[in-house]
């Protein structure tokens, strides 16, 4: 008779296509994984992977049984979340996020988790967006934070909340008696983030609606390295306005105030759909109140 180890070695071999990534999912060995692949198939006396220089794949039988041992996964998971205390989440859970969520209350959000779940080993991950998505799409990451983006619709998405960003440059640059148009805009290099960044993919969406096209672009894969650049002069740039608050207040940095209206961005916690998967709810529960802590305006929970 087949057991949920084996079952779980079979969806996760399915799902991430190779016996090296199911070993470091499940943190076992290959030889343990392939073994309790081999045991199940045994229950039937037939392949249920076909296994090539290329990867493995579900044979005919294998695609019958998939959906039924995916179900009985996703049981299992909540018989053991019903059974079972916080400290039965064990192993390693991998969380991917923006610059600005990893600068401003992530500590906050790894200290509840670790307060919640103390077996639970948690590797957070600080990236630009696209990669991230990537990496939540390949099953690298368990969970994604970082702002809503068109290629985050194929998972599950809980809304944080709404972050505002705003113009910024030097005082030196542009005055605060100086007029703030769309058209004095251009006149100066753009601070953008590198490729990949959501709010270069908000920026360059927004340039093409309103026909703006700067003079110069200089790119970085740092919000600070962006605001040091701003600070210095060298260009305008934009970021979200309450973490750099300190040095508009300061002086240092002059918040620019077009009369046309730009979108807030609107951050969320990302996980895959049909995972057998109960703590990333929960997580991304615990990720809406860090938000709400850092007293930002919240947006409808659940998309």
């Amino acid at each position: 008779m087949f057991t949920i180890k084996q079952m779980e070695a079979v969806y996760w071999l399915h799902r991430l296509g190779s016996f090296n990534a199911t070993s470091e999912k499940l943190h076992a060995t290959q030889s343990t994984i392939s073994k309790r692949v081999q045991e199940f198939e045994r229950s039937f006396g037939a392949k249920v992977f076909e296994r090539t220089n290329k990867g493995v794949y579900l044979t005919r039988l294998g695609h019958s049984l998939f959906p039924i041992v995916a179900q009985m996964m996703e049981l299992h998971g909540q018989i053991a979340m019903l059974a079972g205390g916080n400290e039965d989440y064990a192993g390693t859970y991998r969380m991917g996020v923006s610059e600005i969520v990893a600068l401003s209350w992530l500590p906050d959000l790894i200290a509840a988790i670790h307060a919640a779940y103390p077996r639970l080993s948690l590797e957070p991950q600080v990236d630009l967006s696209i990669p991230l998505i990537e990496q939540l799409d390949s099953h690298e990451l368990d969970m994604v934070i970082l702002p809503r983006m068109p290629a985050l619709a194929g998972f599950t998405s809980e809304i944080l909340g709404q972050i505002e960003c705003a113009w910024l440059c030097s005082p030196q640059l542009l005055k605060e008696t100086d007029e703030a148009s769309l058209e004095v805009l251009q006149d100066y290099p753009f601070l953008m983030q590198s490729e990949g960044s959501a709010i270069t993919e908000f920026l360059r969406s927004f340039f093409a609606r309103m026909g703006i096209r700067g003079n110069r672009v200089l790119r970085s894969n740092s919000a600070l390295a962006l605001a040091e650049m701003a600070k210095a002069g060298i260009g305008v740039t934009y970021l979200p306005k309450e973490f750099f608050r300190p040095e508009i207040e300061a002086g240092v940095l002059h918040k620019l105030d077009f009369q046309i209206e730009v979108p807030a961005l609107t951050y969320v916690a990302a996980f895959h759909k049909n995972d057998d998967d109960t703590l990333s709810p929960r997580i991304a529960s615990m990720a809406q109140s860090s938000f709400r802590a850092t007293k930002a305006p919240v947006a409808p929970k659940v998309i």
